[in-house]
């Protein structure tokens, strides 16, 4: 029989009741001080109650200095616990597995005042400008200690699972790519395309956590002039792995100075699920579970995309903003009469409601 958005998937030690995942984009509802609020909690709740299978938060900054956009959720903040414990606990109350994404800028980080910007190395790119000094062997032995501690931290808040974030523009995604990678240590493309700083990551945080599933992140190809391709990422993929990761959320495009302009999922003429064609070949030669993401705006498309195995789950960001309701109708996909989603460049509506509604998202449900 051929698998269904309905149908349950076993990964790790957790069963997932279906094959749809909320993965919503930055929400910015917590605090300037990356601090969880009311609105945060209640917003998470109410994407778990729409049905899913899981609830990614979105990506939290695993130190201060990791931090990308204003209203970014700071793990280093020990005052945290409380509100992520809160957050876990309505999830699970809701329905679905909690999961946490941890992230780090690296060059794409708001420099802090006073402070020099550090990333990978200078980026081979022409629009970045910025003085960007490279990390330092006792600075990336610090990062990857922090993203232990947040993955220990995820851990007592009750979460299911971690997401690791190594896409969108993100430092792992940096050490990866040959247009921000050009260090000849260790850490450069010559020791396995640039995977050594993440597999670090992976191990430390499988030794601390081993009982939580691991969600990796990874972007299938740069999608810029000399950036990597397809069969880098099976490549990188493969590693990341053997130590320990137990599904692949694909997307695609390095995110670095103005990420939005070059992203294929944007746009009102993006065509839908622009990374499937990619996304299958990518399953198929790492033989590993993959979660797709990127424009799957209705129930039909989410249910090709599964019952042709393409991929094992379907990641549901801005579409679930748009369209809470939506999961309601995995059985009968000829029935959502869902609006498209508008495609925002930023996406406001867990804060103020999509702009032609004008509704917040606790209310459209």
């Amino acid at each position: 029989m051929n698998p269904s958005l309905t149908s349950p998937f076993d990964l790790g030690t957790r069963t997932f009741k279906n094959r749809m995942i909320a993965a919503p984009p930055p929400t910015m509802t917590c605090t300037f001080d990356g601090l969880v609020t009311a609105e945060t909690i209640e917003y998470y709740q109410r994407l778990a109650e729409t049905g899913v299978a899981a609830v990614i938060l979105e990506g939290a900054a695993v130190t201060t200095n990791a931090r990308a956009w204003t209203k970014h959720l700071d793990l280093s903040r020990p005052e945290i616990l409380t509100g992520l414990s809160q957050v876990s606990e309505k999830i699970r109350r809701g329905g679905a597995l909690p999961f946490l994404q941890l992230y780090h800028g690296g060059c794409n980080s708001i420099p802090v005042e006073g402070k020099k910007l550090y990333g990978v190395g200078k980026p081979l790119l022409k629009k970045i400008s910025a003085d960007i000094r490279p990390l330092s062997q006792d600075m990336i032995d610090q990062i990857i200690r922090d993203f232990v501690a947040a993955a220990v931290l995820a851990w007592n808040a009750g979460f299911s699972g971690i997401e690791i974030q190594g896409a969108e523009g993100s430092l792992i995604q940096q050490f990866l790519s040959p247009l921000t990678n050009c260090r000849d240590d260790e850490y450069g493309l010559k020791n396995a395309n640039g995977a050594f700083f993440a597999r670090q990551v992976i191990r430390g945080i499988k030794n601390v956590t081993p009982d939580l599933t691991l969600s990796m992140r990874l972007s299938l190809k740069d999608l810029l002039p000399g950036g990597n391709g397809i069969r880098q990422a099976v490549s990188a993929a493969k590693l990341f792995k053997q130590e320990g990761v137990d599904v692949f959320h694909v997307t695609e495009g390095l995110m670095v100075g103005n990420p939005l302009m070059i992203h294929p999922a944007v746009g009102k003429a993006a065509p839908e699920t622009p990374f499937a064609e990619d996304a299958q070949i990518f399953r198929h030669e790492v033989e590993h579970p993959v979660m797709l993401s990127g424009k799957i705006d209705r129930p039909a498309a989410a249910e090709q995309k599964i019952s042709r195995n393409v991929c094992d789950f379907v990641s549901l960001g801005r579409t679930l903003n748009r369209n809470p309701r939506l999961p309601a109708f995995a059985g009968k996909p000829e029935e959502f009469k869902g609006l498209p989603c508008l495609r925002c460049k930023v996406c406001i509506a867990a804060a103020k409601g999509c702009p032609d509604k004008h509704i917040p998202f606790a209310r459209i449900i």
